[in-house]
């Protein structure tokens, strides 16, 4: 009994910022460019993937968990900010083109390269640790 408790207390703890983004969304921010998307194609099944990684990694689970949620945040802020200064530098001798450019919400990209970074520094600094106690273990005077 206690083995299963140990696997899905830390499967709810990673499914939590998911949880709390939807009802976030839902309740205060329904129309948010990023926010809408993300619950719109179910947050890309990444609350999946974090379940399914908590019940052998729970480390990793729970920093692709809570940096989703923070990159969401991050790209929704950001991204309205560029936005917002992009459709300000519109002229109406411009094209459409690049009018319809310039109105684009880069918000889905910051995410991306938000989470993907993130996890990948996560992932390379368990490698280097890992590597290192290696060498301590093994080293010879």
């Amino acid at each position: 009994m206690k083995a299963i408790k140990n696997k899905i207390i830390p499967c709810l703890i990673s499914l939590l910022p998911f949880l709390v983004l939807f009802f976030i969304t839902k309740a205060w921010f329904p129309e948010a460019y990023l926010l809408k998307w993300m619950v719109h194609h179910y947050y890309l099944g990444l609350w999946l993937i974090a379940a399914s990684t908590s019940f052998f990694h729970k480390g990793l689970a729970y920093v692709i968990s809570f940096v989703n949620f923070a990159a969401v945040i991050l790209g929704q802020v950001i991204g309205d900010r560029i936005r917002a200064y992009n459709i300000s530098t519109i002229t109406p001798d411009m094209d459409a083109g690049k009018t319809a450019m310039l109105h684009g919400h880069p918000g889905f990209e910051i995410w991306l390269m938000t989470l993907v970074l993130t996890v990948a520094i996560f992932l390379i600094a368990g490698k280097v640790k890992h590597h290192i106690d290696l060498k301590k273990r093994y080293k010879t005077d």
